[in-house]
């Protein structure tokens, strides 16, 4: 999830409030540095608009409590323990993402998704949407189709362990399967999807 805290005293409630402001937005180069971009360019800012600082999560969370900075971007699962951490004090808020740029971001970029959060793990008071990155399994095209079939149809028929290994497996369903994959599909991947009745669109055959 791309997540969006700001200092309760920055007079930042959206992105549109971040002009002027002192942002951390991430690692160059970073997932959540390019996630930065894309949602300033949603809202027709760039970095000429802001006044960026380039820095990791531990450094954006210092600079979040000491006041250097007014807001950071991150991408991580939720909830991230920097932003737990720092909600400890009440002193942040995590921004919502409202539906006409929601909808802009999810047009222009399908490797996004929206995500709202069902528990209140920052003690905001509130749930609070944003987009998440989908993960996919990418793999060369060395691979035999019996081999990548086996591997599709091992991570489907022992979804249930997954997800207890893991919560965000619950993310997971043949009906989501290829959403906003970019790609093309393997083979393998393929022939099992069309055997459990999934519809491939052409863009991936």
């Amino acid at each position: 999830m791309v997540q969006i805290v700001v200092r309760k005293d920055s007079g930042i409630s959206s992105v549109a409030d971040m002009a002027g402001k002192n942002i951390c937005v991430g690692a160059v180069g970073s997932g959540y540095e390019v996630a930065a971009r894309q949602i300033l360019g949603a809202y027709d800012m760039s970095y000429d608009d802001i006044n960026e600082t380039f820095a990791d999560q531990s450094t954006a969370k210092n600079g979040i409590q000491d006041g250097t900075f007014d807001a950071m971007f991150m991408c991580s699962g939720y909830p991230n323990a920097n932003v737990t951490e720092l909600s400890l004090n009440g002193n942040i808020e995590v921004l919502t993402i409202d539906d006409e740029h929601l909808n802009k971001l999810l047009e222009a970029y399908p490797f996004y998704s929206a995500f709202t959060t069902e528990t209140d793990e920052y003690n905001l008071g509130h749930e609070v949407t944003s987009v998440a990155v989908k993960s996919m399994l990418v793999c060369l095209d060395t691979f035999s189709e019996d081999e990548i079939y086996a591997l599709t149809k091992a991570i489907y028929e022992n979804l249930g362990d997954i997800q207890e290994i893991n919560a965000k497996g619950n993310y997971m369903s043949l009906e989501s399967a290829l959403s906003g994959i970019p790609s093309d599909l393997h083979p393998g991947a393929m022939k099992y999807y069309e055997e459990q009745g999934v519809e491939i669109p052409d863009y991936l055959k």
